[in-house]
């Protein structure tokens, strides 16, 4: 789930990079905090 990351607080499952482990997901791997990637990404999310 994607809520809270990269000001979006609507529930979004994305298919993001992670590290995992034996038991499942360790850590999911941050995006970076450029305005233009939250830009396009929330345009892409929210039309």
């Amino acid at each position: 789930m994607f809520q809270g990351c990269c000001n979006i607080n609507s529930e979004v499952f994305l298919s993001l990079p992670c590290i995992l482990g034996t038991s499942g997901v360790i850590e999911m791997v941050r995006l970076e905090e450029d305005p233009l990637v939250q830009e396009k990404l929330q345009s892409t999310i929210f039309p």
